[in-house]
């Protein structure tokens, strides 16, 4: 099973996507999950504007923490990779 784009669009996407795992957890499927939608876009414009000499990764970082807002989960979940992200733009910047 494959999820992403638009079947990760928001909170109860993500809960249609979970119930489906759920409902074929007796066969223990494999679960490929992708970037959310908008999300490769927002990585996109990101680089775009390190390239620049502007890294911000300000709206990857608001997507997703919406995302799991909506969730009900905690927002730190996803520090350490958009703290990676900034290290990435900050290095495109330098180069």
């Amino acid at each position: 099973m494959k999820f992403g784009g638009a079947a990760l669009a928001d909170p109860d996407a993500v809960r249609r996507a979970c119930a489906i795992v759920a409902a074929a957890s007796a066969q223990r499927p494999v679960v490929v999950v992708s970037a959310v939608a908008g999300a490769t876009a927002l990585l996109e414009a990101a680089l775009a504007e390190a390239q620049t000499g502007r890294p911000d990764s300000t709206p990857v970082r608001v997507r997703h923490r919406s995302l799991l807002s909506g969730l009900g989960l905690g927002q730190e979940v996803c520090d350490r990779l958009l703290g990676e992200l900034a290290l990435v733009l900050d290095a495109v910047r330098g180069t």
